[in-house]
């Protein structure tokens, strides 16, 4: 299934986070916005969508970070597009999830969040946002955005 994530950063170098419900395990997480991304929707138009829909925010794509690749038990081929974002000037709001009726929406806080709140965060995806590196990678001009999982780090060590 081909997922998009979307790292937003503001003016003071704060990554946009959304709390979110999981359904699979007890608890909640803050993760990047993002999504799947839908047929014959190039992923540049699904990061986009995935940031409106979820917080509200028009954003600019800066450039693609990372792609990372995986393979399931049954050998199925998934990927996820990271591209780096700006944000537009207004205020994030919660926002929610299409697919889902209102009872069921799992969206629960957005919030720019700094590397030091960040770093003390005990659930947080992906977790490479809490990698001492990751701050200097979605600034740098010449960085390889391919990744092979599982990689630790998705290939900053």
């Amino acid at each position: 299934m081909p997922v998009v994530r979307v790292i937003v950063m503001d003016k003071q170098d704060r990554v946009l986070l959304i709390q979110t419900r999981h359904t699979k395990s007890d608890g909640f997480y803050w993760i990047v916005p993002g999504g799947r991304i839908e047929e014959g929707e190039f992923s540049r138009d699904a990061a986009i969508r995935e940031v409106k829909e979820e917080t509200g925010l028009d954003i600019t794509i800066k450039k693609l970070v990372w792609v990372e690749e995986s393979k399931n038990e049954r050998g199925q081929i998934g990927y996820i597009h990271y591209f780096l974002a700006e944000r537009t000037d207004e205020e994030p709001i919660i926002g929610h999830d299409p697919e889902l009726q209102a009872s069921e929406q799992k969206i629960m806080d957005v919030a720019f969040k700094d590397r030091e709140e960040i770093m003390t965060m005990e659930k947080v995806y992906p977790e490479v946002i809490k990698h001492s590196d990751f701050w200097d990678v979605v600034t740098e001009e010449s960085h390889n955005p391919y990744v092979n999982r599982p990689s630790e780090g998705f290939g900053l060590e």
